[in-house]
């Protein structure tokens, strides 16, 4: 079945597209190509949303260059989620590789693919120097060990000992590095070593947490922020982190106590099989089995630590910061990286793998997790920064509050990554407020009618590529983005159920680009959803936005309301795809935004020409909505709500 409803076009152009998208025997762009019968047989041609009309008629700051590329050529957004996808999961054991895509993502590549160029003369892996190097810590960062600790440290492997001193060397230079890149933060906002860290962060994220200033400091501080300094920072630990790991011992010396060691950088603490309670923030926390309860700040950089670094081998585990930071990166870099264990998150602020003006990453190996956060910004959520939070195994529950599961705002980059298992995602359930901006959101600051600071938005993804799934959210969420944001959310396999109400999957409003992509298995959308309530969702594009939603195979049933499944508004494009199966779609006529059209048209201005009090008009201004799918045995219904 097809359906047209006055369809324009912001511009076609004879041009040949970069890359096809291909499923089966079919391409996004052929079932797109096979909706319009005005083409008359048109080989290729390519849809565009004018990114220099749209950026400067808004006067919007801190865009991502790299998103121009998708604004010019919006069919090639399919194959760039897909690549990113295929390169993260190649890349998974390597943390140091799948930091460095969200960097390359801002355009702020540093250290590339290979080993980074050590700092130091002297190679800290050969043994005889150890005792030398050592005495140069002591020296260079007031390296020192407490009570019995230096008997303890050698109770430890020497491959372990070895591999430690170097990344406390390497600690110490990425703060050096940390340092040139805070200074003219800190001195622009009036941040000193005297600030908390709570303070700090309210400092630095008042352009997302008011609508209107009339103090400049937090917004005019974004041009100082120089990324390329904390991605090389960035390299340089995660290099670091993968050697420490592989030195893990599969067993330890059961007289083993503990071995603690201060420095200006912060605490080193070494736990080793027993069930410990670990409180307090280190710069570097190793600890080797055991049923660990960590509490308070964890793995969280801030004013007096740079670099927070926890690898925990094996147990059972509980990292609680109900009243703390848990893997915060706030000025700095955090990796907590969990080997084995069916563990528990719990975050009560912003967290849990969330950044501003930093590097955050939450990498957990094996095991049947929870993750579960009170606050908003957590699970994937950058500002100033990039954040992931990758599960490679387990069946997992993802709890949170907003701006989460793979958020990203200005010059921010948000993945949630999981990788196997049947997951949950979802609002916490202590959460009274719509779940909105989740699931692969993301969103800028729009002060055009207030403070006149407009920001542009990041990058949001969500990937899952196995397991039978679930998905819930109110709005702006799963696939979605709000103004020069560019939200994704990528599914490859599994019997996956989504749930939302309005602005979802694979939509995108103002100046936006959204797309939900599921690859393989039998989806339901919306069997849940308020009936009464439910609007604008699956494929819709409002306001010089583009909202596209694909599904490769599977039989699926979908459910909408009015305004949705292929809808452009308001000179925006909306597209929805189903390439193959026996799908069955349900559309509830109800009292929201009555009277609008849903599977493929145009709402709002059928012309296309509305565009408000902007005083220069766009060159092609109108809107495309689409709805393809042709092939399977489909059942359509319409009912009244």
């Amino acid at each position: 079945m097809r359906q047209r409803s006055n369809l324009l076009i912001f511009m076609i152009l004879l041009l040949p597209l970069a890359e096809s998208c291909h499923r089966g025997n079919n391409t996004i762009e052929e079932a797109i190509l096979d909706a319009f019968e005005e083409t008359d047989g048109m080989p290729e041609f390519q849809i565009t949303l004018n990114y220099t009309y749209i950026s400067s008629v808004q006067g919007v700051r801190c865009c991502i260059p790299t998103q121009f590329i998708l604004f010019d050529d919006i069919l090639q957004f399919p194959g760039f989620t897909e690549r990113i996808a295929e390169t993260l999961s190649s890349e998974s054991q390597n943390p140091q590789t799948t930091i460095h895509i969200p960097f390359r993502l801002l355009g702020f590549s540093a250290g590339g693919f290979g080993p980074p160029i050590s700092l130091n003369q002297n190679d800290p892996v050969e043994k005889e120097i150890e005792e030398e190097l050592i005495a140069q810590l002591s020296k260079s960062i007031d390296l020192q060990f407490k009570s019995n600790s230096r008997e303890e440290w050698l109770k430890l492997p020497k491959s372990l000992r070895f591999e430690v001193l170097s990344f406390i060397e390497v600690i110490g230079s990425a703060a050096f590095i940390l340092d040139q890149y805070t200074k003219p933060i800190l001195e622009n906002t009036g941040i000193d070593m005297e600030t908390s860290d709570s303070s700090a962060y309210a400092i630095l994220s008042e352009p997302w947490n008011n609508r209107q200033l009339t103090s400049f400091r937090s917004v005019d501080c974004i041009g100082y922020a120089d990324l390329r300094k904390l991605s090389f920072a960035s390299r340089l630990v995660s290099e670091q982190v993968l050697k420490l790991i592989n030195a893990l011992p599969d067993t330890m010396d059961q007289s083993f106590t503990g071995c603690f060691i201060e420095s200006n950088l912060g605490r080193i603490s070494i736990f080793g099989s027993k069930n410990d309670t670990i409180l307090g923030n280190n710069c570097l926390t190793i600890d080797i089995g055991g049923d660990d309860k960590y509490l308070g700040n964890i793995a969280s950089s801030g004013i007096s630590i740079p670099v927070s670094i926890v690898i925990d081998k094996e147990g059972d585990d509980s990292y609680n910061a109900v009243n703390g930071f848990l893997s915060l990166g706030l000025l700095g870099i955090s990796i907590l990286f969990d080997l084995d264990g069916d563990d528990s998150y719990a975050s009560g602020n912003p967290g849990m793998a969330s950044s501003l003006y930093g590097t955050s990453l939450i990498f957990d190996v094996k095991g049947d997790d929870i993750y579960a956060s009170t606050s908003s910004f957590s699970q994937g959520s950058a500002m100033v920064g990039v954040a992931m939070l990758m599960d490679q195994e387990g069946d997992d529950h993802y709890y949170c509050s907003s701006y989460s599961q793979g958020f990203g705002s200005t010059l921010g980059v948000g993945m949630l990554v999981d990788l196997k298992g049947n997951d949950c995602y979802g609002k916490h359930p202590k959460m009274e407020d719509p779940l909105s901006f989740v699931q692969g959101a993301a969103k800028g600051r729009w002060a055009e009618a207030t403070d006149g600071q407009s920001l542009g938005g990041g990058y949001g993804f969500l990937f899952d590529f196995e397991g039978d799934d679930s998905y819930h959210a109110e709005s702006f969420s799963q696939g979605s983005a709000y103004y020069f944001g560019v939200g994704a959310l990528y599914d490859q396999n599994g019997r996956d159920t989504y749930r939302s109400i309005s602005h979802s999957q694979g939509y995108a409003a103002h100046f936006a680009l959204g797309n939900l992509m599921e690859i393989q298995g039998d989806d339901s959308f919306n069997q849940d959803s308020d009936k009464k309530a439910i609007t604008q969702i699956i494929g819709g594009g409002r306001d010089f936005s583009a909202g596209l939603f694909l599904d490769y195979s599977g039989n699926d049933s979908y459910v909408f309301g009015n305004r949705s499944a292929g809808i452009g508004d308001f000179n925006g494009i909306g597209i929805m795809c189903d390439l193959h199966g026996n799908d069955g779609y349900t559309w509830f006529k109800n009292d929201m935004n009555r009277g609008s059209p849903s599977m493929g048209g145009v709402a709002g201005s059928e012309k296309g020409t509305s565009i408000g009090f902007r005083l220069f008009k766009p060159k092609s201004p109108g809107s495309l909505g689409l709805f393809s799918d042709n092939q399977g045995d489909n059942n359509f219904f319409k009912t009244e709500e």
